[in-house]
This record gives structure tokens, sequence and C-alpha cells, in this order.
């Protein structure tokens, strides 16, 4: 349901967030780490992720605690096109709201954020993410796709 999800890849990911949180909440129930290698063995042939499943035993095993008390949040993201290609760009206003969220809940300070991310978008005089998709990279910057390697 990849393309014809209303929300695009958003849906797809907050389903996928919600099989991998019912099953780590099903192993951390049954508090039984040998459970979680099963799981984790059954799923490596089966999950295609950036975070290797070995990391995740080991953020299972630093913050399974944490499992009963989780807020989530994500970046919401507007569309672009460079250099023919779709991209989702984070607007500056969607990167501090995240930010001072995220602070707030960590009981840090807030700050304004400012990164090669917000300098970009503040250089652009026409892209708005709805109807002008067009986003300019500067000083002849181009998009980097790397090649799939088979």
């Amino acid at each position: 349901m990849r393309y014809d999800d209303p929300d695009n890849d958003y849906s797809r990911q907050k389903r996928g967030q919600q099989v991998l949180l019912s099953a780590l909440t099903k192993v951390n129930k049954s508090k039984n780490i040998i459970q979680m290698n099963s799981l984790l063995d059954t799923a490596k042939d089966n999950v295609r992720t950036d975070l290797p499943l070995d990391d995740l035993m080991t953020l299972y095993k630093n913050y399974h605690g944490a499992l009963s008390n989780t807020q989530s949040d994500h970046l919401q993201g507007k569309n672009a096109t460079i250099d023919n290609f779709s991209f989702q760009i984070a607007p500056n206003r969607e990167m501090q709201r995240l930010s001072d969220n995220t602070r707030q809940a960590l009981g840090l300070t807030k700050v304004k954020v400012n990164n090669i991310q917000t300098k970009m978008n503040d250089i652009q005089t026409n892209w708005n993410g709805y109807n002008n998709v067009n986003y300019v990279l500067p000083n002849d910057a181009q998009v980097y796709i790397p090649v799939n390697k088979v």
C-alpha cells in the first residue's frame, strides 16, 4: 500500500513502528531475553532497516525499562524536487517544533535550530512544498544518489 496511501511513506513507517513496538512490548512483558533473541533471529531475514538488528538488541537491553513510558512524534516534511528526484524536506518551523518538544521532554533548555538544513531552507525563494516543489541547492550542488550494488 506504499503508493496508494494518502500519507505516503509516513503511514507505512507508522505501521512498521507499530509492529516493532508491539513485538518489543510482548517481549518486555515476558521479561525473557531469549525470546528477544528468537524474535530478532526470525526478523533478520525479513526486515530491512538502517539500524542493524544487533544494535536493536543493545537498545532493548539498555532501554527496555522505558517501554512503559514512551512518546512518539515525527518530523513532517514537505514535497521537494531536486535534480528531478523527489524528496521530503523538513521545514524550519517543523525542525524547531520537534527540537523544542524533545528538549522539553529531556529537561533541556530550548535553543534555536540553526544548521545546514535551516540555512538551505532560508535561501529558497519559491519553494513552499505544496504548489511549488522546486528546491534549489546552493552553489551548483547536485544530489548524490548512490548506485545500488547487487
